[in-house]
């Protein structure tokens, strides 16, 4: 599931960056996205934010779990990490929804799939998926680890409440409370000479 979701915000994002890298005049890239069939592209990229938000948390999800599976055993968890399976998984799905999607945008416009083969945006966009996917993997995996081992630090240092000082401290409050009350008994009044 995470390299699913890590794909899907990593096809998005190395889209975004093989457009601003061959068309860096914001006019002619905007011109260029919109002769070849990004209409959807406000959809996409909301769909990518949400995505990563996702694979980030089910990535600290597997941090909390691995800390609870290491307290119970003993020692570190035997739950593989988002690795290098992970990497190849969220590569394979990149390099194949781009090449879908880039087909499908020209497919909106009726132009025909052959012209992705002189496209240097087709191109760029297959090589930038490898990078992309590594540090999305990279990402994530830092996200599980850091929670791991925060989870499994704070599980070895359980927090209790320090009995003592709370009933001396609710002592202290009932003492200082008592002395300073406004309302206080008085003295009978004295006789009259």
């Amino acid at each position: 599931m995470v390299p699913a979701l890590a794909a899907v915000a990593g096809v998005v994002v190395a889209h975004a960056v093989d457009y601003v890298v061959v068309f860096p005049q914001a006019d002619q890239r905007a011109a260029q996205l919109h002769a070849t069939g990004h209409a959807y592209w406000p959809i996409a990229a909301g769909a990518a934010a949400a995505a990563a938000a996702v694979a980030v948390m089910l990535a600290a999800g597997r941090g909390t779990h691995r800390a609870g599976g290491a307290s119970r055993a003993g020692g570190a968890s035997r739950t593989p990490g988002v690795g290098a399976s992970g990497l190849g998984w969220s590569l394979a799905l990149q390099l194949g929804a781009f090449a879908v999607m880039e087909t499908g945008e020209r497919a909106m416009v009726g132009l025909p799939p052959s012209v992705l083969l002189h496209s240097a945006t087709f191109w760029l966009g297959i090589a930038l998926q490898l990078p992309i996917a590594w540090l999305a993997t990279r990402v994530l995996g830092a996200v599980e680890e850091v929670t791991f081992r925060l989870v499994r630090h704070l599980r070895r240092r359980p927090v209790r409440p320090p009995r003592r000082l709370f009933l001396r401290t609710w002592l202290d409050a009932v003492a200082t409370a008592a002395t300073w009350s406004p309302i206080r008994s008085r003295a009978p009044p004295a006789p009259s000479a």
